[in-house]
């Protein structure tokens, strides 16, 4: 079987298989069957765009759409940490949750983090995928 064919059965196995989450997953505790991942997929693909665009800060430019989903997503994640706290609930299943209970890191950085751990997951996901 030639080279392609089997990277792209591997593909669809790997999509298909669930024991491996996504990054969200392990990053926030996002369950795929909530819209909450979808919302949160579109916003990173636009912000994913504008990664690789020309740094262009005008109305309609994609650098200028990555910088408003970079915003979204990083409210989204903020309320997420808020939620949390106000729970203070230890729940130490993902990373947000280790952070909140273990670090000194302000909310900016754990902001920062979570962000990075994302876009870090993605691609390293799709390029083993791909």
């Amino acid at each position: 079987m030639c080279t392609l064919r089997r990277k792209a059965r591997v593909s669809f196995e790997a999509e298909n298989d669930d024991s491996h989450a996504a990054p969200e997953e392990h990053i926030m505790s996002l369950q795929p069957e909530n819209s909450e991942p979808e919302q949160l997929k579109k916003e990173y693909i636009t912000f994913m765009k504008g990664v690789v665009s020309a740094p262009l800060n005008f109305p309609g430019t994609t650098y200028r759409k990555a910088l408003q989903s970079r915003s979204i997503i990083l409210g989204f994640i903020e309320r997420k940490m808020e939620e949390r706290l106000k729970e203070m609930k230890g729940n130490e299943n993902d990373l947000l949750g280790w952070v909140l209970k273990n670090s000194n890191l302000l909310k900016e950085q754990i902001l920062d983090l979570l962000l990075s751990l994302l876009f870090a997951g993605h691609e390293t996901s799709s390029v083993a995928i791909a």
